[in-house]
């Protein structure tokens, strides 16, 4: 069997790992029956799989391991695991892509997508990078994932990157660490050609693709997806952290007083203390910081009554300058033209 090459560095402990979403034992056993096996042929893996799903709080990141490493030698075959989307999907995932799909333009579906992925994976994050004519979505490991887990959900953001960018995924550049012996069957489980020259998990695609509308916008479906998959996200005990730090940002960021200090004290710890924890989980306090802010842009750009200088100051900017800049960098438009463009959408729905 001919092996892929693992090329993920990274320095964290897979013990400060959040424990993994259950869903994963159901996918990878679901995924191997179109192969004749199940993960009951495993000694190793029997009594887990017997284990009802209910009873189960967690997988810690050497179990799911221990999974990917027994259903590749169930299925021989080095590729089971960017094959999985093409088979099943989780359902976390799915709501996700629901919410996606209803945002006005692909660059809100892909900060959409950044946003709720912890619902439905615990090692990986999704950064999003504009350029000047370019913008990328990186997959970054949190502890020491698999190679495998991290090549199921990268197919699964392909997946849903072709349903959104509608019959222009062409378009798409994907970067992957794959061995060339298995390039091309990788090529055909993505539908894509992938580059496989490379140590990170990245998809580019050209800058202006951000603002294309999607045709399933749908304002009231989005606004209540985003209520439900946030108070979800908020009450994910493996996500706990992050949803405390960012609710604490909420609280603090229009008055103008959030630092590490403010947040860090009312839990008791240092703020150094903070920042360590927040790197175990793959982040910092600037990035849960910008990623509040964005969240709460978009969602304050959709209200006509405010003007752009009050949800500048509502988000804690020191002036509407430095609220257009940042975001520019989140959607590759100006406020002024986001929130233009959400009103073509709003009387388009309407006609």
């Amino acid at each position: 069997m001919t092996a892929i090459t693992p090329l993920i560095r990274t320095t964290r402990e897979s013990s400060a790992v959040p424990q993994e979403h259950t869903c994963w034992l159901t996918l990878i056993n679901l995924g191997l029956a179109p192969y004749g096996n199940s993960l009951d042929d495993s000694p190793l893996t029997r009594q887990l799989n017997q284990t009802p799903r209910s009873a189960l709080e967690g997988l810690s990141q050497s179990t799911c391991a221990l999974l990917w490493d027994e259903a590749i030698k169930l299925s021989k075959d080095p590729l089971f695991g960017l094959k999985l989307p093409q088979q099943h999907s989780p359902t976390p995932l799915q709501a996700v892509a629901l919410t996606a799909k209803a945002c006005p333009n692909l660059g809100s579906a892909l900060n959409t997508l950044s946003r709720y992925l912890p619902l439905t994976t615990n090692q990986a994050r999704l950064e999003i990078r504009i350029f000047e004519h370019q913008a990328q979505l990186i997959l970054h490991p949190v502890g020491e994932p698999h190679p495998q887990h991290l090549y199921a959900v990268m197919g699964y953001i392909v997946q849903l990157l072709d349903q959104l960018h509608e019959h222009r995924s062409a378009q798409l550049t994907i970067e992957l660490p794959l061995d060339q012996q298995v390039k091309p069957d990788a090529d055909t489980a993505l539908g894509h050609a992938a580059m496989s020259d490379s140590e990170r998990f990245r998809i580019s695609l050209p800058r202006e693709a951000l603002e294309l509308p999607l045709s399933g916008a749908d304002e009231m479906l989005l606004n209540g997806m985003h209520d439900t998959l946030g108070n979800l996200l908020a009450r994910t005990p493996t996500h706990g952290l992050i949803e405390q730090v960012k609710k604490r940002i909420v609280d603090l960021i229009s008055a103008g007083e959030v630092s590490e200090k403010a947040i860090a004290e009312p839990m008791k710890i240092s703020p150094r203390h903070l920042r360590r924890k927040l790197n175990q989980h793959g982040t910092t306090y600037e990035q849960l910081v910008d990623e509040v802010r964005r969240d709460n842009a978009l969602r304050l750009i959709a209200d006509q009554s405010l003007s752009l200088t009050e949800i500048a100051y509502e988000l804690g900017f020191l002036d509407p300058s430095s609220f257009t800049r940042a975001f520019r960098r989140w959607t590759d438009m100006s406020p002024t033209g986001y929130r233009r463009q959400l009103t073509g959408d709003k009387r388009r729905l309407s006609a």
